[in-house]
């Protein structure tokens, strides 16, 4: 689909009341969109990504803490990390999205390719005996219960109530880019509330135009064309919103939260960079950034509290 013509869609579906625009593009996804497969390996691979960044700076999964920001339709995140040893997870989504049906079919994909998860995960003998444990859940309530997993939605990341020091993780997959600046700015600056000493905020961020994911006449850059406002004309939904921030415009708000940075891996999107050697024409906000950090198709930022060193690709 052209994606001119499936943001008219999105935006129409978005003006109907709550209820029915959300139940009306959760069926549109289901039948032509994203939704259409079951697909819980990427969830499972960023949640080794996440292990892996911990392990890089010292720690790991083994009885840890996390708060998952924004969960959206699938739990395959957190349950990936409880696999790989996590304690308890929160996954707070200030939108109820998530579904039994898309649940359950995770999960029976998990049940039918056990040794792809486990391979995936670079599993051992704990992982094997959760992963097995997962063969009784039935319903979303029991693979939440049996996953250590608290779905808390309608829940607010920028006040959790949980206490000081509490968690080992702050994580998300996909997510920062669809929250304001503002909203970030203030969810950052719990995270670093929460965080224990030793604690990590490890997040995987898509600085793409998400419209180019489903439409290759378009690169991803196209949105950086557009001023705010023709911006906000365009995707100004809660479907398709994109703060579209740079990366670096991330790390500055980290920093300002209050957390000190310890890595942050960017990946360079081929196309874009040369279409900006082309003299693609950007909006004035994105002019004067560097064509690398324009193209960052995504990165892995992680940071903690004030201490340590930064080690940066950008």
């Amino acid at each position: 689909m052209r994606w001119t013509h499936k943001a008219l869609l999105q935006r129409w579906i978005a003006a109907l009341p709550a209820r029915a625009s959300q139940y009306l593009y959760f069926v549109v996804q289901r039948h032509v969109g994203g939704l259409r497969l079951t697909d819980p390996w990427s969830y499972l691979d960023t949640a080794r990504g996440i292990a892996d960044r911990q392990a890089g700076q010292g720690g790991t999964l083994d009885s840890a803490v996390v708060l998952e920001v924004g969960t959206g339709r699938s739990v395959m995140l957190p349950i990936g990390l409880w696999l790989l040893g996590a304690q308890r997870v929160y996954t707070y989504d200030l939108n109820t999205y998530l579904r039994e049906e898309l649940v359950l079919e995770d999960i029976d994909a998990l049940r039918r390719a056990p040794g792809r998860v486990l391979g995936l995960l670079r599993g051992n003998e704990e992982m094997h005996k959760r992963l097995r444990s997962l063969q009784v859940a039935s319903s979303l309530e029991s693979v939440l219960d049996l996953a250590a997993i608290e779905y808390v939605s309608p829940g607010d990341a920028r006040r959790t109530e949980l206490p000081d020091r509490s968690i080992d993780l702050h994580v998300s997959r996909s997510v920062l880019e669809h929250i304001p600046s503002s909203q970030l700015a203030d969810i950052l600056v719990e995270a670093s509330r929460l965080l224990k000493d030793n604690g990590l905020a490890i997040h995987l961020v898509d600085f793409s135009d998400h419209f180019s994911h489903s439409d290759a006449s378009i690169s991803a850059i196209n949105f950086l064309r557009f001023s705010e406002h023709e911006w906000r004309k365009i995707a100004g939904n809660r479907f398709m919103y994109h703060n579209r921030l740079r990366c670096d415009d991330l790390v500055e708000l980290m920093t300002s939260a209050g957390l000190s940075m310890k890595g942050v891996e960017p990946t360079i999107d081929d196309r874009a960079l040369e279409v900006l050697h082309e003299g693609f024409a950007l909006d004035r906000r994105f002019a004067r950034k560097p064509p690398e950090t324009n193209a960052t198709r995504s990165a892995w930022v992680v940071a903690g509290l004030p201490r340590g060193d930064f080690t940066s690709r950008l």
